[in-house]
């Protein structure tokens, strides 16, 4: 409020002229201060919350973009026959190790030498801890992925013992 300095009457911070006497009014510099800095404020807060909102809303794009093609990765992954039918066993990597193990969880990620690679890891039914690393080797395989690497609580095997574990988790998921 603007207090006239003749009357004393309050009178409206914007009133120019005092209501009761008609002297004209200074203006109340606190009033005016705190008017002009509430003012300046809030056109900045909303500013900065409208550039916190655009940022977070281009971040959950990006990440939602990521996500969805490291989930095609994973599904191409996933439906890649495991290579045995000329022994009998037609089943798909993802059919195999999601039957096979419980606990488990598919990562994609770029390796230090930039080649993709979708990692499995889970837990068979006996308690035998795996880990697969497939990749696509640069493109080498038309975009088909491999498998790299594999071991079986913490030990590395070699491609037989691989074909052969791959084998007999296939007989007990019943292909």
């Amino acid at each position: 409020m603007n207090k006239c300095r003749i009357c004393g009457k309050e009178n409206s911070p914007k009133s120019v002229f005092c209501t009761g006497c008609g002297t004209k009014l200074e203006p109340d510099i606190d009033a005016v201060v705190k008017q002009a800095v509430a003012k300046k404020t809030s056109g900045t807060n909303k500013r900065n919350v409208t550039g916190v909102v655009i940022i977070a809303v281009i971040a959950l794009i990006i990440f939602i973009a990521v996500k969805s093609a490291d989930s095609a990765e994973i599904k191409k992954v996933k439906n890649t026959d495991i290579g045995l039918s000329s022994m009998g066993v037609n089943i798909t990597y993802g059919q195999l190790l999601d039957g096979y193990c419980k606990s488990e969880k598919w990562e994609k990620f770029t390796s230090n030498t930039y080649s993709k690679v979708v990692e499995f890891t889970g837990k068979t039914s006996s308690g035998d801890e795996i880990l697969i690393q497939f990749s696509d080797q640069y493109g080498v395989y038309d975009g088909k992925y491999v498998v790299v690497y594999a071991e079986v609580n913490g030990r590395s095997v070699g491609d037989m013992e691989m074909v052969n574990w791959f084998m007999n988790a296939a007989y007990d998921v019943g292909y």
